[in-house]
């Protein structure tokens, strides 16, 4: 009999993960963004925890403002921080936790100067055509080192216009990550479906539709009544709450995902 087959090698074969909405330290601010933010989050701060602790070397490319420090932070981590990104929005630095340093530097031409303990790719791999730009993550894997990835399927161009206008055109379905990674010698040993069908629905109909038509009636009344208050959104202290309903409404339906949180280490 043959070995049964890899659950990156179809879609249908790789079960949801309700234990990722047991992680208790998160990125607050996420929780009230998309579905897929809001997924991404736990997931996220569930994988780090389960095989991360003590003092470690942490890569977090294109992590723009730092936000995962705190995250972190708050799963009593301590050691070095780098953030990687073309426009990063913090400085190098150090506090009572982590040494910080902060790197200028497209994927392609980044010089790791140390070895890692885990990379962090989040909601960046869609702007990367190709993997070889980021070949450098196997050599600079401490031993036992992984990579935490976020990727949108190829199917969700029509949720997300805008990303899909500013380049991040790159998607990958599951049967593409095994393959993908292989290219630059690592291998797909987690695959964390992202949202479902009622995730999708919620994205099409509040985030790409009702959002924009509160918040232009916000900014034509309130807005010019109080023009501090302008850029608010006023849906925005609800959506955390209906994010949670979502997830949980989601278990009826979990199919049709918005992407993965993916668990990669070295081939060899």
């Amino acid at each position: 009999m043959g070995s049964p087959p890899s659950p990156v090698q179809g879609a249908e074969r790789t079960k949801y993960c309700w234990d990722i909405f047991t992680a208790p330290a998160l990125r607050k601010r996420e929780l009230a963004g998309t579905p897929y933010r809001y997924w991404s989050s736990f997931a996220i701060a569930y994988f780090l925890q389960k095989r991360l602790s003590g003092r470690i070397d942490f890569l977090d490319a294109g992590g723009r403002d730092g936000g995962t420090l705190s995250l972190l932070k708050g799963l009593s981590l301590e050691g070095s921080y780098t953030l990687l990104d073309l426009e990063p929005k913090m400085a190098s630095g150090r506090d009572s936790d982590f040494e910080i340093e902060v790197v200028r530097s497209s994927f392609h031409d980044f010089k790791p100067r140390r070895q890692y303990d885990a990379i962090l790719f989040q909601s960046c791999l869609e702007y990367v055509e190709s993997y070889s730009d980021i070949a450098w993550a196997r050599d600079c894997l401490k031993p036992g080192g992984f990579i935490l990835a976020t990727v949108t399927c190829k199917n969700t161009r029509p949720l997300y216009t805008g990303v899909w206008a500013q380049g991040g055109r790159h998607l990958l379905d599951e049967r593409d990550l095994a393959p993908t990674f292989a290219e630059i010698g690592l291998r797909v040993v987690r695959v964390c479906p992202l949202g479902g069908a009622v995730s999708r629905l919620y994205q099409t109909l509040i985030f790409n539709w009702l959002n924009y038509v509160v918040l232009a009636i916000h900014q034509r009344t309130i807005g010019k009544l109080f023009p501090k208050l302008k850029s608010r959104n006023p849906m925005w202290p609800c959506y955390r709450l209906v994010n949670a309903t979502t997830a949980r409404l989601d278990r009826l339906l979990p199919l049709w995902r918005i992407g993965h949180c993916i668990v990669v280490e070295r081939a060899d």
